[in-house]
């Protein structure tokens, strides 16, 4: 059976086994070969071929970057033309000082920001880089940096260098206080703890008496930064409250009443706000006092009363007290609270109320006793919640892992108990899903890769190839410009990650037929080949729903077709996408269909199905036109308020 892509990145990045990892070397997928370039474990001989790569930058820089790459290779490789080679020792944590010396004269700007954040470049080169255009940034990132040549940086012209100055956990106190008052918004923003991008995180060691400071910026996103940050004080939380003023809805307010440095003056004032999701934030902060959750049990809102119930901070006598009430809420709270007493669990265990007895299944307090009897019940979401539980035990979540339900065998796949022989049986899931997750659980244990030829008759078989990844999402979820745009962000990043490959046989006669009007397939030539049509591979979605397909094609790729039997003709399960024939079935108790190599990749494409029919398409370089078209037929529809 073809392994999965996830399985195959698994594998790259994490096996020991040199032969194994010499067999990813010509993978067809670039972000297995970049996960292998990367392993510690990849034998240099196959590094050194990954360096070769034709097909991908990343998969050389990788390769060289690797600290299992001899010396004599990053030597080679720092005089190469190939800037993704030298880019790549200038990365390499093994790199002397010699060569990132030589490197600092590099002309290529990419090579000049990684000597400058490489832990091994010395002073010297970090102050030559810091007086060029170049490679200011990176130095003022780098954790090795010197005080002086922060205080230095902390004044550039540029507010990037200015912020990952603000961000290095070197950056001192005195430094700190004078970037709280910098101009720019994002500055401040690092200072009071949020990061802004790769490279840039939020200032980890900004003192009290400076967030307190922030906290009366004008600046609504410093603020929620502020609220946000480990490190600010009781004082500095009370006068962001008073700043953003209680009967204001801001999502500050939202902040402050879940951190856990909120004086209870505070929560008290924040438990009567008029918005109910800040209400519940002091709901569930464990450090809400007895006296404030008795006022919120009452509270008029369902979520807040459940989370005064499930607060651990309540006392026995009060979980007592929800319990014996007739408010399903509190009772749901209690049931999932880790402090609730056994007899209860056991009392409820049997409840008529199907989220009561789900809630007891998950309770990490819950025996094992009642977890077996919990394991058989009727409810799904019940079995579920016994298949989730971090104290389940390897007996049940191997009877979970058979169970008829997709969602109870996804959450023995997701629970950290679950063993690698369990896992292995998951990974062959009907449901792709559950494979996926499986085989990125760090128990699992994959499947050696297996490419010796058996006895049995095989082809090697050429056509395109379709990767696509699709979702269906309620128009509810996309109601305006920006729920939109984070919507097609979330589909193109995972797409990259858990997108499938599928043999594309050839043009349909119909979108049902059965029959190939053009076909693309070679190696066939001593096998007749049928096709059963089970459908579209993308089907029109339920009224308020839509569907969204990030996809894209290689244009050649080989698979290898292994039967088990001798046969004269194999009958292959195909859907149809754009009037194609794109494979679906990979195994049968006749063949096995291996994916091998794939070359010639076509643009990526965004697709976007409706309910009504209406399809709207692009290419995710001109994802911005396409979510403009989408968001005008969005307009006319009535979806954005």
């Amino acid at each position: 059976m073809a392994l999965k892509k996830a399985e195959r990145i698994k594998i790259a990045e994490n096996s020991s086994d040199p032969a194994e990892l010499e067999k990813l070397v010509k993978d067809r997928d670039d972000d297995v070969r970049e996960g292998l370039a990367l392993n510690p474990n990849t034998p240099v001989a196959a590094l050194e071929k990954l360096a070769k790569d034709k097909n991908n930058y990343f998969v050389r820089m990788n390769a060289a970057k690797n600290s299992n790459m001899p010396l004599s290779m990053l030597t080679k490789f720092a005089e190469d033309e190939d800037e993704s080679l030298r880019q790549g020792v200038a990365e390499n944590p093994n790199t002397p000082v010699t060569l990132l010396e030589k490197l600092a004269g590099d002309e290529d700007n990419g090579v000049l920001w990684r000597v400058a954040q490489n832990p091994n470049a010395p002073v010297s080169v970090l102050e030559k880089l810091a007086e060029g255009e170049n490679g200011r940034f990176s130095v003022a990132c780098n954790p090795n940096t010197p005080v002086s040549l922060l205080e230095k940086l902390a004044g550039d012209a540029d507010e990037g260098v200015r912020g990952a100055v603000a961000s290095n956990a070197n950056t001192p106190a005195s430094i700190l206080e004078k970037l709280a008052e910098d101009e720019a918004e994002d500055v401040r923003r690092v200072v009071a703890g949020e990061g802004l991008f790769q490279g840039v995180n939020g200032a980890p060691n900004t003192p009290g008496f400076i967030l307190e400071k922030l906290a009366g910026d004008a600046n609504e996103r410093v603020r929620g930064a502020v609220a946000c940050n480990p490190n600010t004080e009781s004082s500095g939380l009370e006068k962001l409250a008073g700043i953003v003023g209680a009967n204001e809805f801001d999502p500050t307010l939202k902040k402050i009443a879940k951190h856990p440095n909120t004086s209870v003056d505070t929560l008290k004032k924040l438990a009567g706000h008029e918005e109910f999701d800040v209400r519940r934030a002091v709901a569930e902060n464990p450090n809400t006092p007895v006296s404030i959750l008795e006022k919120l049990a009452g509270d008029e809102d369902d979520s807040v009363r459940r989370a005064v119930a499930g607060n651990p901070n309540i006392p026995l006598s009060m979980l007592t007290k929800f319990a014996e009430g007739e408010d399903k809420k509190l009772r749901w709270g209690v049931a999932a609270n880790p402090n609730t007493p056994v007899s209860l669990l056991e009392k409820w265990a049997g409840d008529e109320d199907d989220f009561v007895r789900g809630e007891v299944a998950g309770n990490p307090n819950t025996p094992l006793p009642l977890l077996e009897k919990l394991a058989g019940d009727e409810d799904d979401s019940v079995r579920r919640g016994v298949a989730e539980n971090p104290n389940a035990p390897v007996s049940l979540l191997e009877k979970l892992s058979s169970d008829d339900e997709w969602g109870v065998r996804q959450g023995v796949a997701e629970n950290l108990n679950t063993t690698a022989s369990i896992l292995v049986k998951l990974a062959q899931d009907k449901e792709e899903q559950i494979r996926d997750v499986a085989a990125r659980h760090p128990n699992y244990s994959w499947i050696k890769l297996d490419v010796s030829m058996s006895e049995d008759e095989s082809f090697n078989l050429s056509c395109p190839e379709l990767t696509f990844y699709s979702e269906v999402i309620a128009f509810s979820s996309i109601s305006s410009v920006a729920k939109l745009e984070d919507c097609v962000s979330d589909l193109i990043d995972t797409g990259d990650s858990e997108s499938t490959a599928h043999m594309v046989l050839g043009v349909l006669e119909s979108d049902s037929s059965d029959k190939l009007n053009n076909v693309f397939v070679d190696g066939l030539e001593d096998l007749s080949l049928n096709i059963k049509n089970t459908g579209k591979l993308i089907e029109t979605p339920k009224t308020g729903n839509v569907a969204f397909v990030y996809f894209y094609y290689y244009s050649s790729s080989t698979h290898e077709l292994k039967l088990k039997k001798k046969m004269g003709s194999v009958c292959l399960e195909i859907k149809s996408f754009q009037n194609e024939a794109v494979v679906t079935l990979t195994e049968s108790p006749d063949f096995d269909l291996r994916a091998e190599e794939a070359g010639d990749g076509s643009e990526f494409r965004l697709q976007i199905l409706c309910d009504d029919g209406r399809c709207f398409e692009g290419t995710v370089e001109d994802k911005e036109d396409l979510i403009e078209e989408f968001s005008e037929y969005l307009t006319e529809k009535g979806v954005f308020e």
